[in-house]
């Protein structure tokens, strides 16, 4: 994949809350869509809370980090970048 980071790599935290029964669903899909686009990507899918992952996804070292939370129900994901200190809000 063609962008600014190289080979692009991330870790893609599943944070599931209660009350969506979709969102495995949903992401499941980008997980897969990611792979076919040849995105070196890890799937987290422990059960630790949201923190925690994204202590493990900074100290492996990942350069982008994508977050599905209660957002995926309206079709958004949070992309957060290592070295920048805020996410964004993506729609797919």
């Amino acid at each position: 994949m063609a962008n600014g980071f190289g080979a692009l790599s991330c870790c893609y935290c599943d944070c599931k809350y209660k009350g969506c029964f979709t969102s495995r669903k949903k992401a499941e899909s980008l997980y897969r869509d990611l792979q076919g686009a040849n995105v070196e990507v890890i799937l987290d899918d422990r059960k630790e809370r949201a923190g925690v992952k994204f202590n493990d996804a900074d100290l492996i070292g990942f350069p982008i980090r994508i977050t599905v939370g209660k957002g995926i129900v309206d079709g958004q994901v949070e992309l957060k970048l290592r070295n920048q200190a805020d996410h964004k809000v993506l729609s797919f």
